[in-house]
């Protein structure tokens, strides 16, 4: 709720009329039903901030949040469509944050994306967060239809949907980033190894708790995505 929807509707706070309106009142309603449900694990903090609500004028008709109406589940209409778009949207989002931390591009530079999509239905829902990708991202314009090779000055940043090829703005030290990157890929490689190791030896695999088991495979699962990425990166700057 704070990572995300709070970001992505501060644009339409800046407004004025229906729109500023309706996303309050999405706010509040979203609020209202996160305190409610926080109240039986954290009744002392809950409860004060309830009052607050109460204060203001926005809490329910109900001046005790322990008396509140537990929310509704079934009230709540799924979007099939906007869950896709958003998904999509923070999957994307991430990232650029990413690539951006990764290749040492400060997080406010404007760039470009152009984005390659698996399926016209994809194409449509991302369209719909464009405006989200560009705010949240810090991206000056976005491709949807984009297709073919990745394009020169471009690094990819796969996500949830396609992939999609992020410029490097003009003042990039491309030596200095080669070096950076190479650094990064050389320490997961001999995690990587460690982790290959423990999972092979009969003993850890007989003997080691299912968890920590599982917690290893997932780590090699994450060093290959992270190394997979790594290289892209450097296979695009060379």
């Amino acid at each position: 709720f704070c990572d995300w929807y709070i970001e992505a509707v501060k644009s339409r706070f800046r407004q004025e009329g229906a729109e500023k309106r309706a996303a309050l009142a999405v706010c509040l309603h979203i609020c209202r039903n996160i305190l409610k449900l926080f109240h039986p694990y954290m009744p002392f903090v809950t409860e004060e901030l309830w009052q607050l609500f109460c204060e203001h004028g926005v809490a329910d008709n109900q001046a005790v949040l322990a008396l509140a109406d537990w929310p509704d589940a079934e009230s709540f209409t799924a979007d099939a469509q906007a869950d896709r778009s958003m998904a999509m949207c923070m999957s994307l989002v991430r990232g650029v944050r990413d690539a951006r931390a990764n290749l040492q591009i400060p997080p406010k530079t404007k760039l470009e994306l152009k984005v390659s999509l698996g399926s016209a239905e994809d194409k449509v829902a991302l369209a719909e967060a464009v405006s989200l990708v560009c705010a949240l991202g810090f991206i000056e314009t976005v491709d949807t239809g984009f297709s073919g090779d990745a394009p020169k000055g471009h690094v990819p940043v796969p996500f949830e949907g396609g992939v999609a090829y992020l410029s490097l703005p003009p003042e990039i030290e491309v030596s200095d980033l080669k070096v950076s990157l190479n650094t990064k890929i050389a320490k997961i490689e001999k995690a990587l190894s460690g982790a290959e190791s423990r999972l092979s030896n009969p003993a850890f695999a007989e003997n080691a708790p299912a968890e920590l088991v599982a917690d290893t495979n997932a780590l090699v699962a994450q060093y290959r995505e992270s190394l997979a990425k790594l290289r892209g990166f450097c296979a695009a700057i060379s």
